[in-house]
């Protein structure tokens, strides 16, 4: 008989999607053990979860009574949401057979139960409660959806040609984003990719350079398009992670506060030297950084560290770690 689980999240709104994804990557992981995974997605109407089979119920389950219903279906429970209140959480560790937190930063989790911190930056924190079956943390637990587990095709070129922007619909003033200012320093340059709903100003200058304003898209055909640019500006969280994954040369700008603890993180492993671009990006400074990037040796050691220390596999790790304390 199949292991059930189930999925407590939050995406929409003003809630991002980046709990979504990481819970996806996670249940990818789950599904490759045989389990049946569901959803209950909170602030969103309608189904998000793409390109799986999922069950998936858009609900809002900050509702003891939803919870007294569910939990008792299934053997995991996965949670992962800021805005759970701390009662809840521990109500949740009480009640399912085996619990898992997947958590960052904030640090929001129950009383008991394993703790999932797939963060290059977890092992800054301690846990010392005794109740805690298992905690999982650090760079081997990063948590990629299984678009990204094999296949992955990156050459890196002498020129750049194509930059991306990634940086979803940040609010920040980005006056110093300008498409004159990346032909400048990339001479070659014929596309920029914009992901997400970033406004950027037309190309005004000379020489031919294609604004190519692409939206969300699934995680099959947005790794596909990271794979053909040459170099990516983009947030510092779980889009960060996915181009070191790649080898894909990146300069992180920190658009939330949640962002700064990994951009932080990765700069001190040497991988990054991101910029805080939470109030105005400095446009000298953006200069400087992107320059570095202009000379192809510089890319390829990049490419060449990416690819020999982050592991794609995480998700299947973790998933494995969890069913098996379930088991004990």
């Amino acid at each position: 008989m199949s292991t059930s689980v189930l999925f407590l999240t939050e995406a929409g709104e003003g809630i991002g999607f980046g709990h979504l994804n990481r819970s996806i990557a996670l249940a990818d992981g789950f599904e490759t053990f045989n389990c049946e995974v569901s959803f209950t997605v909170r602030g969103v109407e309608n189904p998000v979860i793409q390109n799986r089979t999922f069950t998936e119920v858009n609900e809002e389950w900050f509702n003891k009574e939803y919870l007294e219903e569910a939990i008792p279906n299934f053997d995991v429970v996965v949670t992962d949401s800021y805005q759970v209140s701390e009662n809840l959480l521990n109500y949740i560790s009480e009640e399912s057979k085996t619990t898992v937190f997947l958590i960052d930063s904030q640090l929001r989790h129950g009383n008991r139960g394993i703790i999932l911190f797939p963060s290059v930056y977890a092992k800054e924190y301690t846990f010392h409660s005794h109740n805690y079956l298992k905690i999982l943390s650090g760079i081997k637990y990063l948590l990629y959806t299984k678009e990204m587990w094999n296949g992955l095709r990156f050459e890196v070129k002498k020129n750049v040609k194509s930059v991306g922007i990634s940086l979803g619909s940040s609010s920040i003033n980005l006056t110093g984003l300008r498409p004159e200012l990346l032909k400048d320093i990339f001479p070659e340059l014929t596309q920029i990719c914009v992901f997400g709903n970033l406004k950027i100003e037309d190309y005004s200058g000379r020489g031919k350079v294609q604004i190519n304003k692409i939206g969300r898209l699934n995680k099959e055909k947005y790794i596909a398009k990271l794979q053909n640019l040459d170099f990516l500006i983009s947030n510092g969280g779980q889009t960060l992670n996915e181009a070191l994954l790649i080898g894909l040369p990146v300069l992180p700008l920190i658009t939330a506060d949640n962002q700064l603890r990994n951009v932080k993180a990765w700069t001190k492993k040497n991988f990054v030297n991101g910029l805080d671009a939470r109030a105005t990006l400095d446009s000298d400074e953006f200069s400087t950084r992107l320059r570095a990037f202009e000379d192809y040796n510089t890319r390829k050691q990049f490419y060449e560290k990416c690819r020999n220390t982050v592991d794609p596999k995480g998700a299947i790790r973790s998933a494995k770690e969890i069913l098996k304390a379930g088991t004990n």
